[in-house]
């Protein structure tokens, strides 16, 4: 009986146990109230555990005495009773290290997940650094935020305006994927608010970016929109302007007019002009100075004209191009932002507008952005969001060329663009003027060109939208599962009307070209009126989802986080171009009767030619299906494992690549030593995709006119390819994560391999099948280099001192290739095109080896089986590529970025330096061709050789009058004018103060700020014996930015 007592009695003390065990509820979060995901909270007495979801929010089991700690990584852990548990349930954790004000969350498109659960590369750039610029691009806002990203300038910007771990594709797109909320943003860039950006995410490796398979393999920038987050209202504004001077034209290396004028004097006394009075000669255009040469010979005792021929020597056309063809750049950025949270709803709208007054008169920009973002949680187990993404732009244009004034032509120096009472005055680049002030004998339209009259002649518009809307359920029907289903639609357009009017240059000029008599009258081809050029094009997309997110702590040590899907997404760009001649703008009138068939004399030259007919239509479809995994075990927050696989298909390959739907993979490894204050040691390897849009596996067609008859047409463009298949891009990542000296110093370094495999170019074919070349899978290329990030707190005082450093070396080379190596360099000498050549870097700068100038001519000397030689002709025809000189890369393998920061009180004051080294870049000079053929040269033509001995001074050839350009051609690809494009310059200097939080807490007013900001001072080193700024190579130099802006918060 006594037994039976104790079990009734042992079994109501169990009973009342379980009743006094409750369920904890609470969320996480910063000292800012951002929640803190997959932070593990755990039961010490129980020895139980679960984390955060992506809310902050978590619940566990805990009777009335157990202590609950609660902890992640960068973050003071907590150690609380049940019997304090907060009653919000709101646990807020203070960071452990000073520079980390929130546990970086990265946001893979797919998923998020803290940097630190992250095995392979991967940048974090957070809301607050991504405001410390003004760009209206997001682009330009993460410039020198994160190693590895390479924002190329000058002539290396011609072939790649920014990479990430430099190029492993040759014919392919290079540039990497671009993801907003989740989905590829298939629009412009630019089109896109940097203010509305809360990160970006940038995915540098396989592990972290082959998630996205076929697109990744140029590496992948994930931008996420803020959203929400505040449980109070919040209203942000914020606003800018930037104030810029014209640009620095004399960066502009012209000859100086009076070289160019007793250049002008020489030929003329040898009587080299006297054939443009004569035959056909007679409608090549002639210089002031030489029709006033044609005058002295008339009239020798005519003292005006030398007078007049002095007086230009002192014109500068430059000087007259800064003030009537540039003005000042201004700026102006607005942006509002609405947000808020409740339990059920959280909400964000924004509203921005961007005004920019161009340098170019005439020229204007605007935008409109307008952005919602709203998540509804309709149950505790329901959550809809819907985010709505709209941008209107325009540009408005004038005829302004700029210093090109007509047809890319320079003009010669000491043109006026005015006359001495300020009128606009002709200048005459195509034709003589005595010729275009007869011809017709008045019949026909004024065929002068006034550089400054005829900029408001050109009515240039261009304006776009785009739309998005992407809108998301997600179910959580079970604990730890979640199922989520997607969707976004985008669409936009682009158009862009160009009206010359008829009195515009272009209208004016075609008319007398295509002009003839006809039953003794003047007429022409070209219809009275306008002429309006149209382009039209515009882009839709659909893009599907459906995935599942399975994330549970299995035990009190191990934790799962995986997902998988399948994707759809269908894409579709269509387009139009055209011209309407008669266009006649107020009536919205055209001629469509106009003959295209006729050949016309031209009066400009005496060549036959068909009236210029302009139109095409375009439409291309893309189609993906997808399906794909990815998941990251943990062991005790420690050890990382993480794994993902892709498979993509699409209708731009073979049926056999499709079938055998190869994947795309990764494999990576974290492991947190728990060595110094913190060591993290990274590996993994993978395998990412790349596409081209010029490749097909089927047969393709152009359809054209013929050129003689104009009768429709066909041209085979690319045979069938059934093999034709994905690049892929293998990746190698080992990094490691550091802290020490107890916090103060921080960062990460990675080493990289990554080969590129299967990559489209062009390849030979047998001529007799129709075709030369295909484009297929026919080339590699090998790459390797690796990244370095330091932090460090220099100074924790009154004042305080942080120091930033991004530091990156890439080298890729091209393994193979199996087009044919050209036995003449001439095609490795281009500043742009691609040439690959085995063992060199895509874009490699190459020259003829340079052995000075002739003591007893001033001709440039080069090289012959070894001998010095002056026979260009062979230099050109039989130098190999071997033989030439490997200057280096184009794009500079070393680059990066310093910056530091100091702040007293609530005052900030921020310096930020770039740095590129390794690189190369071909400068200009003096060709005595050119002058010959043209109105301007080089300003080089002062350093020319003249007398013996001046080869010990300079490299500059000496006037040839026979205009040798085969002379030419082996001095302008010579490795003298190679320089090193290595830099380090200022790239911005911001200076800020914030408001104190007592000074505006009555007026409603948190985070008010006032900034002023220097950008691009041209403050710089440049590392090349010319002092010749490569990002500025012979064109106009820009001038500073100064910014001036506001933000705060009510």
């Amino acid at each position: 009986m006594k037994i039976l007592v104790y079990i009734i009695i042992a079994m109501l003390g169990l009973v009342s146990q379980v009743y006094a065990q409750k369920i904890l509820n609470g969320r996480v979060t910063n000292i800012k109230g951002q929640a803190l995901l997959h932070t593990t909270v755990r039961n010490l007495t129980s020895n139980s555990a679960t984390s955060t979801d992506s809310d902050g929010k978590f619940s566990i089991e805990a009777n009335p005495k157990d202590s609950i700690r609660i902890m992640i990584l960068g973050y003071e852990p907590q150690t609380m009773a049940t019997k304090d548990w907060p009653a919000d349930g709101i646990i807020r954790l203070a960071s452990k290290i000073v520079m980390l004000e929130d546990v970086e969350v990265v946001h893979t498109g797919f998923q998020r997940l803290r940097k630190d659960q992250i095995t392979g590369s991967v940048d974090v750039i957070s809301e607050k650094m991504l405001n410390r610029t003004t760009g209206t691009n997001i682009l330009s806002r993460i410039e020198g935020l994160s190693p590895g990203i390479q924002f190329n300038k000058g002539d290396a910007a011609e072939t790649d305006a920014f990479l990430i771990r430099g190029r492993s594709t040759i014919s392919a797109e290079a540039k990497p994927l671009i993801v907003v909320d989740d989905f590829p943003y298939e629009g412009d860039i630019s089109q896109i608010n940097p203010s509305d950006v809360a990160s970006v995410s940038i995915l540098k490796d396989a592990a972290s970016a082959s998630i996205w398979g076929a697109r990744a393999g140029n590496g992948v920038i994930v931008i996420k929109t803020k959203q929400g987050l505040s449980y109070k209202l919040k209203i942000d504004f914020k606003s800018d302007f930037a104030l810029q001077n014209r640009p620095d034209l004399n960066n502009l290396n012209w000859i100086r007019s009076a070289d160019m004028i007793e250049f002008e004097k020489l030929r003329f006394a040898q009587s080299a002009y006297d054939n443009l009075l004569n035959g056909p000669y007679y409608l090549t255009p002639i210089t002031p100075v030489v029709e006033l040469l044609f005058q002295k010979r008339n009239n020798p005792n005519d003292a005006t004209i030398d007078a007049q021929i002095e007086q230009m020597k002192s014109n500068d056309v430059r000087k007259d191009m800064a003030q009537y063809l540039y003005r000042p750049r201004f700026r102006q950025q607005y942006h509002v932002a609405i947000s808020g949270r409740t339990k059920q709803v959280s909400h964000m709208t924004s509203v921005g507008y961007f005004k920019e007054l161009s340098n170019f008169r005439g020229t204007a920009d605007d935008r409109l952005t307008i952005r919602t973002n709203n998540t509804f949680r309709l149950s505790p187990i329901i959550e809809l969001s819907h985010n709505l993404q709209y941008t209107h732009a325009r540009q408005q244009a004038n005829a302004n060329p700029g210093y090109l004034i007509m047809d890319n032509r320079e003009i010669y120096p000491y043109a006026s663009l005015v006359g001495a009472d300020g009128s606009p005055k002709n200048v005459y680049l195509n034709h003589p003027k005595a010729y275009l002030d007869t011809v017709g004998a008045g019949h026909l339209k004024d065929w002068s060109f006034n550089p400054v009259r005829d900029l408001n002649t050109v009515d240039n518009k261009v304006a776009g939208y785009n739309l998005t809307n992407n809108i998301a359920l997600a179910i959580k029907p079970i604990a730890n599962l979640s199922v989520s289903l997607r969707y976004q639609y985008q669409i936009g357009s682009d158009g862009n009307d160009n009206h010359y009017k008829s009195d515009s240059y272009l209208v004016r000029r075609l008319s007398n070209q295509y002009a003839y008599k006809k039953n003794g009258n003047w007429t022409s081809a070209i219809p009275k009126g306008g002429i309006l050029d149209f382009n039209e094009s515009t882009l839709q997309s659909h893009q599907g989802r459906l995935q599942l997110d399975y994330n549970k702590r299995i035990n009190a040590d191990m934790r799962l986080d995986a997902i998988t899907g399948y994707e759809i997404r269908a894409k579709i760009e269509q387009g139009k171009y055209g011209r309407y001649y008669g266009y006649v703008d107020d009536r919205m009138s055209v001629v469509r009767d106009v003959d295209y068939i006729t050949n016309f004399t031209l009066l400009s030259n005496g060549a036959l030619a068909k009236v210029p007919a302009v139109s095409g239509v375009n439409k291309r479809t893309d189609n993906f299906l997808s399906w794909f995994g990815n998941a990251v075990v943990s062991y005790k927050d420690q050890i990382f494992i993480s794994g993902s696989v892709r498979k993509d298909e699409a209708n731009l390959f073979g049926v056999e690549t499709n079938a055998k739907g190869t994947p795309f993979w990764s494999a990576g490894l974290r492991y947190e030593t728990g060595l110094l204050d913190r060591l993290a040691l990274r590996a993994s390897y993978g395998v990412n995709g790349n596409i081209s849009r010029m490749a097909t596996a089927m047969t393709t067609i152009q359809y054209i006119s013929y050129t003689i008859s104009g009768l429709p047409a066909a041209r085979l463009n690319s045979p069938p390819n059934k093999s034709l298949r994905w690049e892929k891009i293998n990746t190698a990542n080992f990094g490691a994560d550091f802290s020490v000296f107890k916090n103060r110093l921080s960062g990460s370094l990675d080493y990289y391999l990554k080969n590129g495999r299967d990559l489209l170019s062009q390849s030979p074919m047998d001529p007799t099948l129709g075709i030369t070349s295909f484009f297929g899978n026919v080339a590699s290329m090998d790459g390797h280099g690796w990244d370095l990030t330091l932090q460090s707190r220099n100074m924790e005082s009154a004042v305080t001192w942080n120091t930033f450093l991004n530091l990156s070396y890439t080298n890729s080379k091209v393994k193979k290739y199996l087009m044919p190596k050209s036995a003449s360099p001439l095609p490795y000498l281009g500043s742009s095109g691609i040439s690959p050549l085995e063992g060199k870097p895509l874009y490699a700068v190459f020259s003829y080896p340079w052995k000075g100038l002739d003591p007893n001519n001033g001709n440039p000397q080069g090289i012959i089986s070894g001998e010095i030689s002056e026979d260009y002709k062979t230099i050109l025809n039989n130098t190999r590529i071997e033989d030439m000189v490997y200057n280096g890369p184009m794009q500079s393998p070393w680059y990066g970025s310093l910056r530091n920061e100091w702040t007293y009180k609530n005052v900030g004051l921020s310096v930020n330096l770039s740095f590129k080294f390794g690189g190369y870049f071909r400068t200009s000079s003096f060709f005595s061709s050119a002058l010959l053929a043209g109105f301007n040269a080089h300003g080089d033509y002062a350093k020319r050789w003249q007398v013996a001995g001046d080869e010990q001074n300079t490299n500059v050839p000496s006037l040839d009058l026979t205009g040798n350009s085969d002379r030419d051609q082996f001095y302008k690809y010579s490795s003298v004018l190679v320089q090193k494009s290595d830099n380090i310059r200022v790239e911005d200097i911001l200076l800020y103060y914030s408001l104190l939080p007592e000074t505006t807490r009555g007026w409603g007013i948190q985070n008010a700020r006032f900034f002023a900001q220097v950008q691009s001072p041209n403050w710089a080193w440049i590392g090349n014996n010319m002092g010749i700024d490569p990002y500025f190579n012979n064109m106009p130099k820009s001038r500073p930015t100064y910014v001036f802006g506001i933000s705060f918060t009510f």
